[in-house]
Formats: structure tokens, sequence, C-alpha cells
């Protein structure tokens, strides 16, 4: 402690005789870590989660099986107009395709092969059925056109009347839901299945539905929604979205592109833009704008209430420029330690000036005091440090553990922002102890700061406060604090967590666009993809979901497989169809006229069919199926039926489907849907061991620094009243837990404990008999620090990142909480305790001897 006391007493004297050169020196410093401590703002959330996290391992080799990212860049269009969209879609593909960084474009997925081959696609009992409906409707045309035709067949005799115009009397709901079909897309396919009743689909008539119908032959298979209002151009890059510069470069030139083109001149109302994996990079740019927002908003808060606090400039610029100087060193440490930020360590600068800014406050209003009560601002600065500054380093320790309890986490989120925001909290605490005495004796050459008249000699004791006095009075706060801290313990389980992501989603990701349906039905989504080791594996699992499909799995959509691609058993279905040309094939029934013949004849034609094989597969189809290595059929595509912002529904997803049980063994799946359930997963199983965590590290350091296991305990109930004050809060404004603002809540918990450590210092100083000159003095620097330090979250009250506003919005409610615990609580208690003791019951021995140079 005196090698402490040394340092101390030789840095204040050289302030003293050069202030200017060691002023040059930090600010050297600080333009130094502005210049060079930029880093990159991150947002995936895999790269937070531990590399054996599930989702993440079945991501990892689903990247290294399919090769590269697997992301398009993709630009959408509408307007009423499907031929002019269309055309507009085609001078984009002509323009994109001469990109440097473009592989090919793709406009359409050519379907000829399937509507060749549509009847090879059809199971073997849709294909009997189709057989039976053949016989019959022969039977019933033949004896209408020949009255003398006698059908001996019994089947059928009792069938009730068919319609033949109903797909479903061909083909059954499960095999066309299996194969991916909406009611638009079988005419395409199953020609003879083209349903020409008037339908509703998704509340329009069946003539806005075959809007695309009328499009030229050469159009018919672009990526158009069944209504034609809307089309989309896919470009496979050679980069990936995830590089935000690259990200930001290719949208603004897709952008640029777009207004080039100017859309309104293909139609008047047509509008266009970049949608899809490369505008994700939008949520980035406006949370860098959220962080200088918040961070400006914050300081501007902060400044105001030093003002209010000080009431004099000199004193904001001798608290403020520390804080500025050590969120810049470190904007460099963070910068050089993880190279980039993620969405929660990139607003901890905002927060810091919150947290910081109480160091500055406490050192230089014990300096002032000590000033005006007649010391050389040399001792001032000196008494200040070796006094404030040891309750200030227990409390900065306290917040640091805190903080540093979260490297115990599983979520490499939780990591990054504890180390980060330890790193800053101390790095503040130095840059003030630092910075503060040389810009008070800056300050005091360039203009002296006149002494106040002396106060009065120290009295007996404190005086009484109000008509209960103030004894009295801290007991009533004290009980009404209970109670209210009574009302959050019972309100525990009423606090829940946030599985909604669209109430913390970013900004900039979603589209003005619904381009979805351009991409397909049932396959529109993001699919999972399915990591089989084999055809044969892959042909087990395509069975187990085609049962689960035809049980109506709520939460199954769609799959493909190399068995929905190449069916297996084409001999068997060929037998059938065989059938079906055998009877289609004889001259009464060639000879069938009217719609009835139509249909035969287009039916006869799909039966003119053979066995193919990979090969004979378009282009597309087997890159959709084809691994890196070369292997095709190993990999399928699953389309879940959900919401994937509920993590409720993607953790039942998962549960069903994460893996695939087939009798050999299971199948994994792969999603990137799947990392926020594991991301929710491990953000509150860490949420319960760290809470733990913190309670332990804040024991010991209490323990070591106030060496009494009671003084300790009760310092901790502060805390716990604090907690349960929070959760009350939290209940009544109706703020949920989640995976962002559950950050917040170590700080919230080492700051909170900062207020009690502060006053016991300060009451085992000044004696049990001044516990209202305790409450006057650094009671109102303990209020002043922590109304600053919630000024410091209210600035992410105003970003657009709805996740980064709850921890706003929490951390008001906590440290408010907190700060009424602290000096609601703890005065009643020590006035309680005091007067019930002969003596204080506290160590007081380290505060009565003082160095005689120490004044």
């Amino acid at each position: 402690m005196s090698d402490l006391k040394s340092i101390a007493r030789a840095y204040t004297d050289s302030t003293h005789r050069h202030p200017w050169r060691w002023l040059t020196l930090y600010v050297a410093i600080t333009l130094l870590a502005v210049a060079f401590g930029r880093p990159e703002v991150r947002t995936d959330l895999a790269e937070l989660l531990p590399e054996d996290a599930p989702a993440v391992m079945a991501i990892q080799e689903a990247r290294e099986r399919r090769g590269g990212t697997g992301e398009s860049f993709s630009i959408a269009v509408q307007s009423p107009d499907p031929l002019a969209n269309v055309r507009f879609l085609d001078a984009l593909a002509e323009r994109v395709a001469e990109w440097p960084e473009t592989l090919f474009v793709e406009l359409s997925r050519d379907r000829s092969f399937f509507r060749d081959n549509a009847l090879l696609y059809l199971p073997v009992e849709d294909l009997q059925t189709i057989r039976r409906n053949v016989q019959r409707l022969v039977r019933e045309e033949l004896a209408a056109e020949n009255p003398l035709f006698v059908d001996l067949s019994a089947e059928g005799r009792d069938e009730a009347e068919p319609q033949w115009r109903d797909p479903r009397t061909w083909v059954s709901d499960l095999t066309l839901r299996e194969l991916g079909l909406s009611d638009s897309e079988i005419g395409s396919l199953f020609p003879f299945l083209d349903d020409e009743t008037e339908t509703e689909t998704d509340g329009r008539d069946e003539r806005e539905t075959d809007a695309r119908r009328g499009l030229p032959e050469q159009y018919e298979d672009y990526y158009l929604a069944p209504h034609g209002r809307v089309g989309t151009l896919m470009a496979s890059m050679t980069v990936s979205s995830t590089d935000v510069r690259t990200a930001h470069g290719i949208f603004d030139r897709g952008t640029a592109l777009i207004a080039e083109l100017d859309p309104t001149s293909f139609h008047p109302e047509m509008q266009a833009e970049v949608v899809g994996a490369f505008r994700d990079f939008l949520e980035v740019r406006k949370i860098i704008s959220d962080v200088a927002k918040a961070t400006g908003i914050s300081l501007v808060l902060v400044v105001g209430l030093l003002i209010a606090f000080f009431r004099n400039a000199r004193s904001v610029v001798v608290v403020t420029v520390p804080l500025v100087m050590g969120v810049a060193w470190t904007l460099l440490a963070i910068r050089l330690v993880f190279g980039q930020l993620n969405t929660l360590t990139a607003f901890i600068f905002s927060m810091l000036i919150g947290m910081g800014i109480d160091f500055g406050i406490h050192i230089y209003q014990r300096a002032l005091h000590e000033y005006h009560g007649g010391a050389s601002w040399s001792q001032a600065l000196y008494l200040s440090l070796t006094r404030t500054g040891r309750a200030l380093l227990t409390a900065m320790v306290t917040t640091c553990v805190a903080l540093l309890a979260m490297t115990l986490a599983s979520f490499d989120g939780f990591v990054e922002f504890g180390i980060a925001c330890a790193m800053g909290v101390s790095i503040c605490f130095l840059a003030t102890t630092l910075v503060i005495p040389v810009l008070v004796q800056v300050t005091d050459r360039v203009r002296p700061l006149p002494r106040r008249a002396p106060e009065p000699g120290r009295p007996q004791g404190d005086p009484a406060v109000g008509p209960l006095g103030y004894i009295t009075t801290f007991r009533v706060i004290s009980v009404a604090v209970v109670l209210l801290a009574l009302f959050g313990a019972s309100s525990v389980r009423d606090a829940r967590f946030e599985y909604d992501f669209r109430n913390l989603s970013g900004p900039g990701t979603n589209s003005t666009i619904s381009y979805r349906a351009s991409l397909g039905s049932s396959r529109s989504s993001t699919p999972a993809v399915i990591l089989g080791s084999s055809q044969e594996e892959m042909r087990e699992v395509h069975a187990v979901l085609r049962e689960r499909l035809r049980a109506e799995d709520p939460r199954l959509a769609n799959f493909v497989t190399i068995e929905t691609f190449l069916p297996a058993d084409q001999e068997a279905r060929m037998e059938v169809i065989d059938d079906i040309h055998e009877i289609l094939d004889r001259r009464a029934v060639r000879n069938i006229g009217g719609d009835t013949g139509e249909l035969v004849t287009r039916l006869r034609d799909m039966t003119e069919v053979e066995p193919f094989a990979a090969d004979d597969l378009p282009e597309w189809v087997r890159n959709e199926l084809t691994e890196q290595d070369g292997s095709f059929g190993r990999l399928g595509l699953l389309y879940g039926q959900l919401h994937w912002w509920n993590v409720l529904e993607v953790r039942g997803f998962q549960k069903s489907y994460g893996t695939i049980e087939i009798p050999g063994g299971t199948v994994p799946v792969a999603s990137s849907g799947f990392i926020l359930d594991n991301v929710v997963r491990y953000v509150q199983a860490d949420g319960q061991r760290l809470a733990i965590y913190v309670f332990m590290g804040l024991f010991l350091v209490l323990l070591l620094d106030l060496r009494s296991l009671f003084a300790t305990a009760l310092c901790l109930v502060i805390l716990a009243a604090g907690i349960m004050l929070t959760i009350a809060g939290m209940t009544v404004f109706n703020v949920k837990l989640g995976l962002y603002n559950m950050v917040v809540l170590p700080t919230v918990l080492g700051v909170g404990v900062d207020g009690a450590v502060h006053l016991y210092h300060r009451y085992l100083e000044e004696g049990r008999g001044r516990l209202w000159h305790v409450m006057r003095t650094t009671g109102v620097a303990v209020v002043a620090s922590s109304i600053t330090t919630a000024a410091g979250f209210v600035g992410l009250l105003f970003t657009s990142h709805k996740g980064v506003e709850t921890i706003g919005k929490l951390a008001l409610i906590g440290i408010i909480s907190s700060l009424i615990a602290v000096v609601g609580l703890l005065p009643g208690v020590l006035s309680w305790l005091g007067s019930r003791r002969p003596r204080n019951p506290f160590t007081t021995a380290q505060y009565e001897t003082v160095d005689d140079d120490e004044g």
C-alpha cells in the first residue's frame, strides 16, 4: 500500500511540475487510438457459438461438402405486367453477367425434362389410380358412342361420378404435396390434370393465378410468382455476402444498375431492389450508424448531467475529457485483441460512457472537497487518489470481475462482450486516474480556481433531518425498499424470455418486395440440408420423410432427395405406364373426340417415356445435389412448415428434424435457422451459471477489500435487493430477458455493488455518527454517478436495432433499481446496526491513521 502511495505522490508532483508534457503525451496516444482503432462489425450469430455446437458443426459440414457459402445475389422486380417484369429481368441479367464476380446468372429453371417424364415421377399407387380412371373413362366414352357396347367389367360399377378435370381424381393430394406442386404448377407439369374450373388461391381468382401462362413460351419457367407480378434474378457469385465490404460494393453496384436501367421505363408502376443475402450488410451499416448515434446521445446526456452536478464548465471538461480518451484507447485495444466487433460489443462504447464517468465524478469531487478544505492541488489530488481511489479500485475490480465471469460462458458472444467491456472499464479507470491530475493542473494554470470559504468545523454528530429526524427517515425508506424487493421476489415467475426474434431483429434486412413466391411454392423458404453418407441412405431418408409427410406432420412442408429426381423403382412404374399406353393406344380410343379425346391424347403422349439416369437430369438438378468432390445424391433439402423467427417453433422443428432416424442409424440435418435455437439454449444455460459465478467473484473481491465477512454479506444483500427491484421493474414495464440484454446483467450487478462499496468505505472513514454527512457527500456522488451511468445506456433506446434497444431498457431498470437499493436500504441498515452496538461493528483502524503530510 505504501508503494502505491509513493507512486501516487510522485505522479501528482510530476503533473504539477510538467502538466503540458503529460497532456501532450495523452493527446498523442488518443489520436493514435482514433486513427488505428476502427474495428469492423460482424453480425453472424454462428460465429458467436462454440465450434462444437451441434448446429455449427452441421453447418460447417454442409459448407465443406457443398462448396462455398451457397449464397446468391438476387434482385426482385414488381409490377402489374408480367411481360414487363421478365423483360426487365432480361436486361438485368445481361449486365450482371458481365460483372467479374459473377459465375452465372439464373432467371429460370427449365422444367421441360419433368414435363416430358412426369408420369415417371408419380408413385406406383397413383399410376394405378390413373390406369383405373383411364379404363373407366374409356368405357364410359365408348358406351356413349356405341349403344351396343356392353361393359362386362365389375370394376367401377358402383363408383360415384368422377370429376375428370379435378387433379385429385387422378393423383392424391399427398403426392402433389410431396412433389412440391401448387395448384398453378400442376397444369404445367401434368397437362392432363389441368383444372379448368374456377378456384381461389390465396384469395385470388384463377384468372389472376394464371397470369403468367399468357407469356411467350421462352418465359414459361422464369422465376415468377404465380400471379406474375413479381420476378427474381439470381446470380451465383465468387464472393461471400458475409464479407461486409464486398457485400457493400455488390449491393451498391446492383442498386446503381437498377437506377440506370430505370424500371419505370418498362412499366410506370415497376419497382426493383436488391434482396436476399447481399442485402444483409445493411444491418451492419445501420448498426455502425446506431453506434455513433447512441454514443453521441449518451455523451450529450452525461455532459448535461455533469453541468447540473458541478455547475461549471471547468469540472465538465476535467471529468469528460479523460472518459473520451479512455473510450478511444478501448477502441484500439479491442481492435488489437478481437479485430472485429459483434452486435453485442459494438455498443459497449455507449455503455462505457456511463460506467466510466463514475471514476471521474468520484475522484474530482473528492479533490474539490480537499482543495476547498485548504489543501494544495497536489495534496488534494494525492488524497483523492489514495482515499477515494481505493474505493474506486474496488468498484472497478468488482465490475470487471462480474464482466470477466462471462468468459466462463459457452456462448462466445458473452465471452467477447465480457472481455471487451472489462478492458473498457479498466482502461477508463486508468485514463481517469492518469489524466484528471493533468487536466486539473492545466486548467489551474490557465485560470486558477478560487477557493470557497472554509466549511465550519466538523460537528460531533449529524443534524436532524425532517420532522422524524434523519435516522427515522432512513429507516422508513429502507422498509419501503424491502417491500418493493419482496414484490420483485414474488414476480420472479413472471419474468419471461423473448423467443420472438422479430422483436430482436436488426434494421435493413427486410425487402419491400415479397419475392419468395417467385422461387416456388412449398420450397420457397430457406431449406435445411440433409447430410447423408450415401445414395442408399438418402433413399431411406426419403422413405421416412415421405411417411411423415403423408401422416401430415404439421412441421414438414417438403423435401428433396435423390429419390425425388431419380426414382429407384422406375421399372415398376414403367410396367403400369405401359399398361396405360396400351389402353390409350387402341384404335377405338384414338378415335375418341372432343374434350375427352384431347385429354386422352395428352395422356397417351406422356406415356411415351423411358427410364432415365442421373446424367439425363437437368444441370440445375445435378448442381443442387452435387457436392464439391463430385459426389451426387448424398445430400438432400428439407423445408419446414414454421416461422424461423420463432425460437420455440425452431426448437420443435429441430427436435423433430435435427437428425433423421432411419433403419441404418441417424442422418444429421444442417440449418442456419437452428443457430437461433442453439444460441438461445447456450444463453439461457449460461445465464443461470453466470449468476452464480458473478456472486462468487464479487464475494471474494469484497471480502479481500473489506476484510469482514459481515460487511461483505451486507453489500451482497444490498445487491440482491437491487436484483429483486429490477425484476419488479421488468414486470411493471413488461421487459423480457433476451439474447441481447442478458449481457447487461453482469454489468448491472457490478455497477450495483459499486455504490454500496463507496458508501461503506466513506462510512468507515467518517464513523457511525456521521451517516448524514456520508449521504450528503459520497451519497450525492453515488446518485450522480448512477444517473450518469444510466445516461450512458439511454442512447441505446434510440437505436433501430430492437435487440440492442432492449439492452438500454434493462440497463436503465437495473441501474435505477440498484441505486434505490443502495441509497434507500443501506443507510437504514447502517443506522439500525450502529445504534444497537456499543462500538462500530466495522473495522475502522485502517482509516484512523493518516500520514502527517496528508493534511
